[in-house]
């Protein structure tokens, strides 16, 4: 198990590896270990909307997406966002839905 103890770069350098591994349960947990010694990171935010999309829990990876856009813009977690967009629409058998969610 992990130790509690350090900075959220160590949870989040993780929950990385732990996504790798296809282990995104896992991840998840240490990715908001991360999320909760700051909140202002960005990237941890990037990170936990790519494990919600592993995960298939696109609204919440949607919101993981948008929170970190709102701290700083970067075209590497908009590309994110699209392609968790475009599985999520994928995910849905109501091609209207689908598009209605992509615009």
């Amino acid at each position: 198990m992990w130790s509690l103890e350090g900075d959220g770069d160590v949870f989040s350098d993780e929950a990385l590896t732990l996504k790798k591994k296809r282990r995104p349960k896992e991840a998840l947990t240490l990715i908001n270990l991360a999320i909760e010694r700051d909140e202002e990171n960005p990237q941890y935010y990037n990170i936990k909307g790519l494990i919600l999309k592993d995960l298939h829990n696109y609204r919440d990876s949607r919101n993981a997406f948008d929170r970190s856009l709102e701290l700083k813009q970067s075209d590497e977690v908009l590309i994110n966002k699209i392609d968790m967009l475009h599985a999520w629409a994928n995910s849905l058998n109501d091609k209207q839905k689908a598009l209605e969610l992509i615009n």
